[in-house]
């Protein structure tokens, strides 16, 4: 189907592009300027611990199996020490009073396994906070594993594998945050644009005016 000769064409919403070039080009350096600001004030880093999940037994082949099979089980129950409340409690002490439980819980993430081995991360706004909140929070897990154990000789019990030594930050390379928030500027201003265009209903181009009286000359005859 062909549209009627009136009809604005490609060529027409170009020039009204080029015309209000200004308002795309600042609409865009404005947005990458925005994505930078956000990137540059919402810090977050995160800081990882590693915990391996092992049982009381013998050398045997047997004991070896069994005892994987049992870790394996119980690292369900260890994993969720990262948010027991005694031990969020003991990490709050431990950090001092500006930082709360409920921020603490907020920036907790354990990684689902499958396995014995199993990640916590710790989120914070700077890489030092982040990684003595993770290590704080880990000695207390630690701890907690350790009382059970001395309820219970044969259960299993949790192992720090790796501390937390730095903290990485999360927020990702700012380029990619601006290279983002320019491209959503630029095809907002440029809907924007063409739609101003089209509610003015106005002629912006000698050719349009031909076709236009073509159309009237053509509907009078």
């Amino acid at each position: 189907m062909r549209p009627p000769r009136d009809a604005p064409q490609i060529r027409d919403y170009g020039r009204l592009l080029a015309r209000f070039w200004v308002v795309v080009v600042l609409a865009t350096a404005l947005s990458a300027g925005a994505g930078w600001l956000v990137w540059h004030h919402e810090r977050n880093y995160v800081a990882s611990l590693k915990f391996l999940v092992v049982t009381p037994g013998g050398a045997e082949p047997f004991d070896a199996f069994y005892g994987n099979l049992t870790a394996m089980s119980r690292a369900l129950t260890y994993e969720s020490l990262a948010h027991d409340p005694k031990v969020l409690q003991r990490t709050e002490d431990e950090l001092g009073a500006d930082r709360g439980g409920q921020t603490l819980v907020k920036g907790i993430t354990v990684v689902p396994s499958t396995s014995a081995v199993f990640d916590v991360l710790v989120a914070a706004a700077e890489p030092e906070a982040a990684k003595n909140a993770a290590n704080t929070l880990g000695r207390n897990m630690i701890a907690a594993s350790d009382a059970l154990q001395k309820a219970d000789p044969e259960a299993a019990g949790l192992v720090l594998v790796d501390p937390a030594n730095d903290a990485a930050d999360a927020r990702g390379p700012a380029s990619s945050v601006m290279l983002t928030g320019a491209l959503l500027g630029l095809v907002s201003s440029v809907v924007l644009v063409l739609a101003y265009g089209l509610v003015l209903n106005s002629v912006d181009d000698r050719r349009q005016v031909a076709r236009i009286v073509d159309v009237v000359r053509r509907g009078t005859a």
